[in-house]
């Protein structure tokens, strides 16, 4: 769980893998899912420093394999970004297992 969302927790909607994967466009707002939350990173796409292009690869998805590709991303002060665009839960049967991973560490 990322820091400082503990206290947003019990006011924010659950939504199901589905709901996320409606929001791959700006116009219908750019959502992903990380770990057990989802993320409205609609108005972070312009700001994102890898480019919008690379969010945009993501964009209605989990984002766990991507941050596995850059490890960079695994560092609590670039999860800490995330804080604010928060905007629900992910249901926990669509949570993405770690061991289900690709590991590019080795590559």
């Amino acid at each position: 769980m990322i820091h400082g969302t503990k206290d947003k927790i019990k006011t924010l909607p659950t939504f199901r893998s589905k709901d996320v994967q409606k929001h791959r466009r700006i116009q219908d707002g750019v959502w992903v899912s990380y770990e057990d939350g989802v993320y409205d990173i609609t108005n972070f796409i312009k700001v994102h420093p890898g480019g919008a292009e690379k969010l945009m690869m993501a964009a209605g998805g989990p984002i766990e394999s991507f941050w596995e590709m850059y490890p960079f991303h695994k560092k609590d002060s670039i999860k800490q970004l995330l804080v604010p665009y928060k905007i629900g839960l992910l249901h926990p049967d669509d949570q993405q297992k770690k061991a289900n991973l690709v590991d590019f560490s080795d590559m």
